[in-house]
C-alpha cells in the first residue's frame, strides 16, 4: 500500500514537472488516419482522465495562442443500415419509419463521433477535455446519403477564439464520396469555460416569438440518455445515469443536445419535408440543458427564406435549443 502511494505521489510530481516545462504538449498538428473503422470513444478514458489533470479548462496551455490543426481521417466508412434504424428508432418520427430509411441531417456526425475524443484527448490539444461544451451546430447537407453509401471523413479543428465565458474551439467534419465530392459537411463548436467568481448569472427566459406555425409535444423518457449513447457512441456521464449525473454538478442526467436537435428535425420534416430539399443548412445553437425525464415544447415559425424553431420547457419559459433551416445556393467543393 505505501509502496502503490509512494508510485502515484512520484508520477504526480513528474507529471506537473512536465506540465510546468510544457513538454508534454508538441506543438506539430498530427494528421490521425483510420481504414473503415474508428476506435471506440471509451478507449481513449485514460488519455482524458490524464489530459484533465495536466491541462486546465477555459485557458490554453502556455505557449500556445491557438488549438493546433489536428486532424482525424476515416477512409471508407459504411452506413449501415441496421445502424440506421437504431439511430432512427432513437431520435426519428413515426413517418420516419419505412423500408429504405434516409440520412437524416445529424447521422454523419454520429457516425464518425468517435474521432472527436481523439482529437480533444490528443496531446496537441492545450485544453482540458473535460468539461468541453457543445454549444453550436452548422450542418449543411449537400447530397442526399443513404445506407449502403461508403464515405470518406475528415474531422479537423478549424478555428480558435476567445470569448468572455472562455475558448470556443470549432470542430469541422466533412464527408466526402469515396470519389471525392463533398456531401455533407459540419462545424461543432465546443466551448472551454474558465472558471468565474461571484454570483451565477440567472438562467435565460424565453422572449417574445414570432406567431407559431405548429407546436409539437415531445416526450423526453427517463432512459433515453442510455438509447442515445448506445447508437452515438456517446457516454459521457451526465447523460446516463442520477449518481454519475451528480458528479458533474447536475441535479439528474440531462439529454444529449445532439438527440434533441434531430429529435426537433425528425417532427419538422414530418410536415415540413419541402424544406429538407437538397442542399439545406441547419443551424443551432444549445441553451439550458434538458434534465431526463421530462416533456418539451418544440415551436415552428416562419422567417424570411428560413424555418426558425425553438425546443423549450413545457410552458414555454426555458430555452434549450434555438435553430433554423434554410436552402443553400452554394456550389459543391468538389476537392478533398
Amino acid at each position: 500500500m505505501i509502496l502503490t502511494l509512494l508510485f502515484i505521489a512520484v508520477t504526480t510530481f513528474f507529471l506537473f514537472l512536465l506540465y510546468k516545462k510544457n513538454r508534454f504538449v508538441p506543438k506539430h498538428q498530427p494528421v490521425i488516419i483510420y481504414n473503415k473503422t474508428i476506435p471506440k470513444s471509451y478507449s481513449k478514458i485514460t488519455q482524458i482522465l490524464l489530459a484533465a489533470i495536466l491541462k486546465r479548462e477555459g485557458k490554453l496551455v502556455k505557449g500556445f495562442d491557438e488549438v493546433p490543426k489536428i486532424t482525424t481521417k476515416v477512409l471508407g466508412i459504411k452506413i449501415d443500415q441496421k445502424h440506421l434504424q437504431n439511430y432512427l428508432d432513437v431520435c426519428g418520427h413515426e413517418k420516419q419509419k419505412t423500408e429504405q430509411p434516409s440520412v437524416p441531417a445529424c447521422y454523419p456526425e454520429v457516425l464518425v463521433f468517435s474521432l472527436i475524443p481523439i482529437i480533444v484527448s490528443a496531446d496537441q490539444f492545450p485544453l482540458s477535455p473535460l468539461g468541453l461544451i457543445h454549444i453550436k451546430n452548422d450542418i449543411t447537407y449537400y447530397k442526399k446519403l443513404q445506407f449502403g453509401d461508403t464515405l470518406d471523413v475528415l474531422t479537423q479543428v478549424s478555428a480558435t477564439r476567445s470569448v468572455e465565458k472562455g475558448i470556443e474551439v470549432d470542430l469541422e467534419t466533412l464527408a466526402y464520396s469515396v470519389n471525392g465530392i463533398l456531401l455533407w459537411k459540419c462545424i461543432a463548436t465546443l466551448l472551454s469555460r474558465k472558471k468565474v467568481t461571484g454570483k451565477k448569472a440567472p438562467p435565460p427566459t424565453e422572449t417574445e416569438t414570432p406567431k407559431v406555425d405548429k407546436e409539437y409535444q415531445i416526450n423526453v423518457p427517463k432512459n433515453i440518455g442510455l438509447q442515445y449513447a448506445a447508437v452515438s457512441g456517446d457516454y459521457n456521464p451526465h447523460h446516463l445515469y442520477p449518481l454519475t449525473a451528480k458528479l458533474f454538478g447536475f441535479r439528474r442526467p440531462i439529454a444529449h443536445g445532439m438527440w434533441s436537435l434531430q429529435k426537433c428535425l425528425s417532427y419538422i420534416a414530418s410536415d415540413y419535408s419541402q424544406k429538407f430539399q437538397y442542399p439545406y443548412r441547419v443551424e443551432a445553437s444549445f441553451k439550458l440543458p434538458v434534465f431526463m425525464p421530462a416533456k418539451v415544447l418544440l415551436r415552428v415559425f416562419e422567417g424570411e427564406g428560413t424555418l426558425n424553431f425553438k425546443l423549450t420547457s413545457e410552458d414555454g419559459k426555458l430555452p434549450h435549443l434555438v435553430g433554423s433551416i434554410s436552402h443553400v445556393s452554394e456550389k459543391v467543393p468538389e476537392d478533398s
